[in-house]
């Protein structure tokens, strides 16, 4: 009593060892908590702190077995079916914007998550005047088993975050396209569907399948049914490069491509090297977790987010994530006045065409976008 810190200790072992996370309710934490050698991780509102050893867990086993938060699931283990979906924090590449980005929690590791809001389904936004994403998967009876509907909500949601970024309200082709990462094995997608569906703009409820949801109307852009903005702390960076994984190994997190060039300078022949991104690999190859001495996050290093048209030149950095590119390529930002990006960083004359891409070059985007959303699920996208 009086204590503003909890002790959570799910009874679960990983072989002899217990499994134990600290609970701070609130968002500033005790200086003493501010551990060089712990993660922070925001998970639906309560702050939590882990280790640094757990680094290279997954997140959804952090998440079920040490966070003891049960709201997302584990199916396939590899990025398919979209069970662990969870909502992860983030800044938008093009406005720096904090944003909400949907991952497989299956794959993407612990120190990923630091400093970030994580919201699983039972964070998600209800009780408002207008039926939120979950009350809505509820009242159009989509859930049968239930296994895959926290995942199912997860997607929902995240189509309308990014709706709400927009300033518009979503089609119901992007909320049927939002769950193209979710598998559902009772086979009961249309009733899924229609929940999705209820929040676009144009569609007629009368329309959708058998529901008792009251008052359900299509999300406005800024409506309450989509998750608020996640808090500046979330995107916070502590600017923290390195931190001990146990057994002589580290986890290197430069900041910008000096630091990681002069990082993998120093590592050289030092017992063996991994550059991470999105970590979406492990869903494939099955070679997670590492036994490198060394790994080495790229996800933070600001040169390596880079995507833009430069005239016909597609200039693209190793973080661009999939989902990243296809939006770029639907709508290509306008080139810099007078010179191409790629010119200008070279110190070179300026490009043909003003930097601006031709017909041929053009007409060709929207197909190539369409390629890209083909490749895997939204998740992994992300």
């Amino acid at each position: 009593p009086g204590s503003p810190w909890q002790t959570a200790t799910a009874h679960a072992r990983i072989g002899k060892r217990q499994r134990q996370t600290r609970i701070f309710r609130g968002i500033a934490l005790p200086s003493c908590a501010m551990a060089s050698d712990m993660f922070r991780v925001f998970v639906n509102g309560e702050t939590h702190v882990a280790p640094s050893n757990l680094g290279t867990l997954s997140l959804n086993d952090w998440l079920r077995n040490y966070a003891n938060v049960k709201s997302t699931k584990l199916g396939c283990n590899e990025g398919g079916c979209g069970a662990c979906a969870v909502l992860v924090s983030t800044s938008d590449p093009a406005t720096g914007k904090p944003t909400w980005r949907s991952v497989n929690s299956c794959l993407m590791p612990l120190y990923s998550a630091d400093g970030k809001e994580v919201v699983t389904a039972a964070g998600l936004p209800t009780g408002g005047d207008d039926p939120g994403v979950t009350e809505r998967m509820a009242g159009f009876h989509a859930s049968q088993c239930g296994f895959c509907t926290p995942g199912m909500s997860i997607a929902c949601a995240s189509e309308l975050s990014k709706a709400r970024d927009a300033g518009k309200a979503p089609t119901a082709e992007q909320m049927r396209a939002a769950i193209d990462g979710n598998l559902c094995r009772c086979t009961g997608y249309r009733p899924i569907i229609d929940a999705c569906k209820s929040f676009a703009a144009g569609v007629d409820i009368e329309d959708l399948g058998l529901n008792c949801v009251p008052n359900a109307r299509p999300a406005p852009p800024s409506g309450s049914t989509a998750l608020p903005p996640p808090p500046a702390h979330a995107c916070a960076d502590d600017g923290k490069l390195e931190y001990p994984l146990g057994n002589g190994r580290m986890l290197h997190v430069p900041r910008s491509l000096q630091q990681l060039t002069d990082k993998l300078g120093q590592l050289s022949g030092s017992g063996g090297v991994r550059l991470l991104a999105g970590n979406t690999g492990p869903g494939v190859f099955k070679d997670w977790p590492h036994d490198e001495a060394h790994i080495v996050s790229l996800t933070k290093v600001a040169e390596l987010s880079v995507c833009r048209m430069d005239g016909d030149i597609l200039v693209l950095g190793a973080t661009t994530t999939l989902n990243g590119l296809a939006s770029m390529l639907e709508a290509p930002p306008a080139p810099p006045s007078g010179r191409s990006a790629l010119a200008s960083a070279n110190g070179a004359a300026p490009a043909p065409n003003n930097g601006v891409a031709s017909e041929s070059a053009a007409a060709a985007l929207p197909e190539f976008a369409a390629h890209v959303r083909r490749i895997a699920g939204a998740h992994v996208r992300n």
